[in-house]
């Protein structure tokens, strides 16, 4: 349980910090950079969690 803790934890910095880099510095669509994110985080926390429990 405390690795996956630490995954929420470490995906949710990840989605702040990528969600201002997209928005102010790449100038995205805040929806738009949202879904990109959405997609990405959704697939690597889907092998970590994979990984986490096998």
């Amino acid at each position: 349980m405390f690795w996956y803790s630490v995954m929420y934890i470490a995906f949710f910095i990840t989605n702040t910090v990528a969600l201002y880099v997209l928005v102010d510095m790449i100038h995205l669509w805040y929806i738009y950079a949202q879904i990109i994110l959405t997609v990405v985080l959704s697939i690597i926390s889907y092998f970590s969690t994979k990984r986490i429990f096998a």
